[in-house]
């Protein structure tokens, strides 16, 4: 060993020695070192425009966002999955350190990414696709914040779990995030899937729900194919949506529930079958938001007004325009529940407005806060020409533009 390091030394000092010697062997050297340099950097560069010509790793969170198109937006969707993880992190207790890195790409209808953990299926069949190894979201169209939160959760469910869950339950628990409502804190969590509990309910009352052991064995093949693929979504998050807030208790703190979802068994889900099927039969959807709507958090609260007003109850105008009404509230409140009692006139299957839905508008025109006073005469205007697209034009000013309101991907009126 002595020996290697003197001939070790003796080749350094033989290096030295001709480069000293002949000064123009280095630049020469030189020269060709950086155009090699430069090459393997514009190849690399050529390369990656064709894969990604925009991208942006986050710093201090496992994932980085990539585009294969110039898409300008490419760091507003990073900074989302940024909000998302965090709030993910704590909800699922799942610590940052022990997440995988994420690769999430928004891409066209690419050539040769196809399958996922979340489902199978073409392009056209699903805008978002989630594969475990390695850990990658794509978005076949740019996300919105539902979007977001369905595909990441995932991610988190995967890690928290430590295993593939049953495809309904695996499904069921990213819908039901998925529709959450989000406030600075996080996912608000209890908010209703409108759509998803109505269909569920349908088809209760139609006999027509699948057995839940059946449903937890069926493959994935059959629970994303094209046909039953809604009704499937439906069932998955109304199962989810009982277990969550009806079968356990509130006490349980989410992640040891979703614990206790990942490791249900068939037996148990039989056992379950005829309190599942009551619960979906008479789903208490309007009980369940105005719940809610008595919530003092205001995410929480606009979002349970808005779906009131999705549920085109008129039973739900007096609760909605007693909020509209209440000087106690925040002025966004106040607009967001009034626009929602206004849904429920001017929606598909609007009812017919009474007197007393014109008094309760023309005292809030009277009103001391100028942003009430000028959306009630707006929307008293709407109802009285049956102008539903008003309210169309009015969801950024009832929050449904935010990043995070799920509920405003369903149109008020129809097309």
């Amino acid at each position: 060993m002595e020996r290697r390091s003197r001939a070790g030394r003796g080749s350094r000092r033989s290096l030295r020695k001709v480069g000293c010697r002949n000064p123009g062997n280095l630049v020469w050297r030189g020269l060709f070192a950086v155009v090699g340099v430069c090459g393997l950097i514009g190849f690399a560069g050529l390369y990656g425009c064709q894969q990604s010509s925009s991208y942006h790793p986050s710093r201090d969170l496992p994932y980085m966002v990539l585009s294969d198109e110039n898409w300008e937006n490419v760091k507003a969707l990073s900074d989302r999955v940024g909000d998302v993880f965090r709030f993910y992190s704590d909800l699922f207790q799942v610590t940052e350190e022990s997440v995988p890195q994420l690769e999430i790409t928004v891409t066209g209808s690419r050539p040769g990414v196809q399958g996922s953990d979340a489902g199978t299926g073409s392009a056209d069949e699903y805008p978002a696709l989630y594969r475990a190894a390695p850990p990658r979201i794509v978005f076949r169209r740019p996300p919105d914040g539902s979007l977001v939160l369905h595909e990441v959760a995932h991610h988190f469910i995967l890690l928290r779990t430590g295993r593939r869950l049953a495809t309904c339950l695996n499904e069921g628990l990213a819908t039901y995030l998925g529709w959450l409502a989000v406030g600075e804190n996080g996912p608000i969590l209890g908010d209703v899937a409108l759509e998803h509990g109505r269909t569920a309910q349908r088809a209760a009352r139609a006999g027509k729900l699948i057995p839940l052991a059946t449903f937890a064995a069926m493959p994935a093949e059959r629970f994303y194919a094209p046909q039953m693929k809604k009704m499937h979504y439906s069932q998955a998050w109304a199962l989810v949506f009982f277990l969550l807030h009806s079968y356990w208790s509130d006490d349980l703190p989410f992640h040891e529930k979703v614990d206790l979802i990942a490791d249900i068994t068939a037996e148990e889900l039989t056992r379950l079958e005829p309190a599942f099927t009551s619960f979906c039969r008479g789903f208490p959807a309007r009980q369940l938001l105005e719940e809610r709507l008595a919530s003092r958090d205001e995410v929480c609260c606009c979002s349970a007004a808005f779906r009131l007003g999705l549920l085109q109850d008129r039973r739900a105008s007096d609760p909605l325009l007693a909020i509209a009404r209440d000087r106690s509230r925040a002025a966004k409140v106040r607009v967001v529940a009034l626009w929602a009692a206004g849904i429920i006139f001017l929606g598909p299957d609007g009812a017919e407005a009474g007197e007393s839905f014109f008094a309760a508008l023309h005292e809030l025109e009277q009103d001391s806060d100028a942003a009430v006073e000028e959306h009630a005469k707006e929307l008293r205007l709407a109802v009285e020409r049956g102008d539903a697209s008003t309210i169309q034009s009015r969801y950024g000013a009832i929050g449904c533009d935010t990043p995070f309101y799920p509920a405003g991907r369903i149109k008020v009126y129809s097309e």
